[in-house]
């Protein structure tokens, strides 16, 4: 990242092409960043595979609910990642830029009718990783279990 952030800095025309490529470098690298760190504190794997959010209640990525969802993805639903723990969906994580009272609604419809739990925050650097401070960051997870946060670290001081 430093070696990149100096040939950035050596470049004389800050128009260039290769300084607009070293710039998206850097802020796809700070993106990644962030992600990796917002998943390592929480002791989340990124899933590979579809990022689906009804993986997370069981549902597989067949079926009319994934034909039509990959169809016609709701907004709320832009940037979207899946995330496993032991190897399991638990959490479905979205960052819009928008969304309308239509897209709430939706949203609580969408998480109702499947059982799910959701929060939307505004999309600030410690949450968000698609331009923070530019979008929300939504987080569904299967309702009556515990939104997987931070987890503890050892040797922590109980009081």
């Amino acid at each position: 990242m430093v070696r990149v952030r100096r040939l950035l800095e050596a470049e004389p025309d800050t128009r260039s092409r290769r300084a607009v490529d070293l710039r998206g470098n850097i802020a796809l690298a700070e993106r990644d960043l962030r992600r990796n760190a917002w998943a390592r504190e929480r002791g989340l794997v990124l899933s590979r595979r579809s990022s689906f959010p009804l993986r997370i209640i069981g549902r597989g990525t067949w079926g009319r609910a994934h034909s039509d969802w990959l169809r016609s993805s709701p907004a709320w639903a832009d940037h979207p990642s899946l995330w496993l723990r032991d190897r399991r969906p638990v959490l479905f994580t979205a960052h819009p830029y928008q969304m309308s009272a239509g897209d709430y609604a939706g949203l609580a419809a969408f998480s109702l009718e499947h059982g799910l739990a959701f929060t939307v925050e505004p999309g600030e650097m410690r949450t968000s990783w698609y331009d923070p401070g530019g979008t929300l960051f939504i987080e569904l997870w299967t309702s009556g279990t515990p939104k997987p946060g931070p987890l503890k670290r050892r040797g922590a001081s109980r009081r």
